[in-house]
């Protein structure tokens, strides 16, 4: 809805604009059309066209002060969208740290991260973290989320290795994500969950090596639905990650056209 309403208040504005100019230039040349009809008639006569043109002219001045009144109510409202959504972009970043912000930045462009989302939808792991948050000490929420991240591991080196042949390019750029930037990541955020983690929580829990090794063997992914269930993941979470990209572009657009309005 803030897109909307931020495209709709530019166009509102742009359309102000247009009107004016229009309007006036259209009463302009009308009082141009007035001046010489002025000088080719009797006093008498000119009398009346000269109020006529006073008229249009004072039509013009209110013409050009109604517009701006309103462009600027606009402009007002539309800088105050616009801070809000800054505010709120700055807020959701103020407790990170630098490769954190870095890895968010990355992780919320569309297209770059089509193959992650639809490997995160596969692999189910949203579902696996979200288990481990509301039963902490349960032992079998760890092994799953382990055989969850296992998982996730192999499914993005079997996409990648599928499509290689025509995005080298792309394949290239989503491994050394996922395996530099992974790295980065395991040493500094010490609060990011891997597969050797979670294991080693599942057993300060008391989980034995059989239990581990027998959850890991039970442990099945049925590939077509989880399949389905990856795709529709990746429209969803694509679909947002372009609204949200496209109102950082018109927010950064609407600055600019605020800047430049207040110059004139």
């Amino acid at each position: 809805m803030g897109i909307i309403s931020k495209i709709s208040k530019i166009s509102n504005i742009v359309v102000s604009s247009t009107k004016e100019k229009v309007k006036c230039k259209y009463l302009e040349r009308n009082i141009k059309s007035l001046n010489n009809r002025i000088k080719d008639t009797d006093d008498k006569k000119a009398a009346h066209l000269i109020i006529e043109k006073e008229n249009m002219q004072k039509k013009i001045e209110e013409e050009k002060i109604n517009e701006s009144e309103r462009r600027k109510k606009i402009t007002v409202e539309l800088k105050k969208q616009v801070e809000v959504s800054n505010r709120e972009r700055k807020e959701e970043v103020k407790h990170l740290n630098t490769v954190q912000k870095v890895k968010k930045e990355f992780e919320e462009l569309p297209i770059a991260t089509a193959v992650d989302d639809l490997v995160s939808g596969i692999s189910d792991i949203e579902k696996a973290q979200e288990l481990v948050k509301k039963s902490p000490e349960n032992i079998y929420v760890w092994l799953n989320l382990a055989e969850t991240i296992k998982f996730h591991k192999k499914a993005f080196l079997i996409i990648n290795g599928i499509k290689a042949p025509w995005d080298m390019i792309g394949s290239t750029i989503d491994l050394t994500m996922e395996f530099v930037g992974g790295a980065i990541e395991d040493n500094v955020d010490k609060n990011k969950w891997t597969y050797e983690r979670a294991i080693n929580q599942a057993i300060k829990l008391g989980a034995t090596r059989k239990q581990i090794r027998e959850f890991a063997e039970n442990y099945k992914k049925n590939i077509v639905i989880s399949g389905v269930k990856g795709t529709s993941h990746m429209i969803l979470k694509q679909g947002k990650k372009l609204t949200k990209t496209s109102e950082r572009i018109i927010d950064f657009a609407a600055d600019k056209f605020i800047l430049k309005n207040n110059k004139k």
